[in-house]
């Protein structure tokens, strides 16, 4: 941690896609979250700093000013997830001397860990410890010892702990079976004083941001293993959104298996570790070529299909016809010169290798096609 002032002891969303989709239900897939196995082999730990205050400009002979105030200089707390222990160090500058010198009454530095960083986390463990005398004639000031308590949220009481000083920082253990398995994330340090840290993940464990990379790895992650893609092209993600839920992105695939051609479309999400996806749904068909109907759509001529008349979704491609390549009515209407078609919906850009068809036109007949195959034709 950089920038903090010295610390002195003082007393206290799917969009609508043009086409129809076989819901085959959300399948959650995290990439290797294993949170709980984890957790268990490594504790959960943070560790922070403050800067040494600025000695004053004096014309006389004075002490440093870390002797005259006992001001903070590291502090740091570990939480082992499988046992529910929390040690809980602090130390501060200079403190051979404020090892054998009086410290103000009740100095000493409260730690939060939390299951977020909100500051309102529904869970909340909190370690407060100090040095104490352990001078055995009751007046001296010898302060080789820690003492303090941990609480708990919706628990009654506490759970005490002892410490030591092992010349340089004092270090602080309490243990219950009530701490294990909870998934703590942050820490929030608040010194005797008021410069209380602020939230901070806990090292590790600060969410990997989403982006189109790991988006797409994530659903990628989702889709059948050992199959093709067409002209390498992939599993798509091409755009990180935010709103008022966490960053996501709306993410289609198109691939084979044999015969078979899918069209696999689904979201990808911001979650609190690392990106996840959900699938939302699959559609099927074989590739071949066949006629499609136009009897929704009031205009004339025929249109063939090798992708089940709407990549896999019957009337898309008669949908394109209709809206953007036939102007007017059955009988009085034109053929437009167009030179590609496609989806349109909210975010749609950079679906262009399924959603966007490039058309030719050859005397009156029409062919739109995209970069992984599928097409259709329409003459009027």
């Amino acid at each position: 941690m950089t920038g903090r002032e010295p610390v002195r002891c003082a007393a206290s969303r799917y969009p609508l896609v043009m086409r129809a989709v076989g819901v085959v239900g959300l399948v959650l897939a995290a990439l290797s979250i294993a949170v709980s196995s984890a957790s268990a082999d490594t504790p959960r730990q943070l560790a922070v700093s403050w800067p040494a205050p600025t000695q004053p400009a004096s014309l006389s002979p004075e002490p440093p000013i870390v002797d005259t105030d006992p001001y903070f200089n590291a502090a740091s707390i570990a939480y082992d997830y499988a046992t529910g222990t929390v040690i809980a160090t602090m130390g501060f500058y200079d403190p051979a001397y404020w090892q054998s010198n009086q410290l103000p009454y009740d100095w000493g530095i409260t730690i939060d860990l939390a299951t977020d960083c909100s500051g309102n986390a529904a869970t909340d463990l909190t370690v407060y410890m100090e040095p104490t005398n352990t001078a055995t004639d009751g007046i001296s000031n010898i302060n080789t010892s820690a003492v303090g308590h941990a609480t708990l949220t919706g628990y009654a009481g506490s759970v005490q702990g002892q410490g030591s000083f092992d010349g340089t920082n004092y270090s602080l253990t309490v243990q219950s079976p009530d701490f294990v398995g909870l998934d703590f994330r942050c820490a929030d340090f608040s010194p005797a004083s008021d410069a209380a840290s602020g939230w901070e993940y806990l090292s590790g464990w600060a969410p990997t941001p989403l982006t189109i990379a790991n988006a797409t790895a994530a659903f990628a992650n989702l889709l059948p293993s050992g199959v093709t893609f067409p002209g390498g092209e992939g599993a798509f993600c091409p755009e990180i959104l935010t709103g008022e839920q966490q960053p996501w992105s709306q993410c289609f695939a198109e691939y084979h298996q044999g015969d078979l051609w899918h069209l696999a479309d689904g979201q990808a999400q911001q979650t609190s570790l690392l990106p996840s996806a959900t699938l939302s749904g699959t559609t099927t068909w074989t590739r071949r070529w066949a006629r499609c109907t136009l009897r929704k759509w009031p205009i004339p001529g025929v249109l063939t299909s090798n992708n089940n008349c709407g990549t896999g979704a019957p009337q898309s491609d008669a949908y394109f016809v209709g809206q953007e390549l036939w102007w007017g009515s059955k009988s009085t209407g034109h053929l437009r010169h167009v030179s590609e078609v496609g989806w349109q919906f909210t975010d749609s850009a950079g679906f262009g290798p399924v959603g966007v068809y490039s058309c030719t036109r050859s005397r009156r007949t029409v062919t739109c096609t995209t970069r992984l195959g599928d097409s259709f034709r329409y003459t009027p």
